[in-house]
């Protein structure tokens, strides 16, 4: 079942795409495109197909992924990595958690909260020694 005829204005302006410029991809002449999109004309079934599956097209073309937006490259830490270096990083990159890796496995997480936990019981010289496999916090569930 097709969406109704009143969507088709609206989905064209919001991949940005004129009247002419729709017609031209539907064989449809832009005067039709205007009559329907204006209430003045009822398409046939196959016009109106023709119309909406150019615009889904269109629209799944434009639409964002999660891949345009996330991070390529993840900020991680090893077991073997000490507390100063979770530090460092995380006040470097200004971030609050980093997990923490074994190879290409995750083996648990990093964060603010469990850093301060360690500095109140710790000086700078033991945060040195400690590894965070030690102190790190568990696996976060994948």
């Amino acid at each position: 079942m097709l969406p109704r005829l009143e969507s088709i204005k609206q989905a064209r302006q919001k991949i940005g795409l004129t009247q002419q410029k729709l017609a031209s991809l539907t064989g449809v002449s832009t005067s039709m495109i205007n009559q329907i999109e204006s209430g003045r004309c009822q398409p046939s079934y196959a016009t109106a197909r023709k119309i909406f599956e150019v615009l889904w097209s269109l629209e799944s073309q434009s639409a964002m992924k999660a891949g345009d937006i996330c991070s390529k490259e993840i900020v991680k830490l090893k077991t073997s990595d000490t507390l100063n270096d979770a530090i460092k990083k995380m006040q470097d990159l200004s971030i609050s958690q980093v997990p923490v890796f074994e190879g290409t496995e995750v083996m648990g997480v990093v964060t603010e909260d469990g850093i301060v936990k360690h500095l109140i019981d710790n000086d700078e010289t033991q945060r040195k020694k400690i590894r965070l496999s030690e102190i790190m916090d568990p696996r976060p569930p994948l």
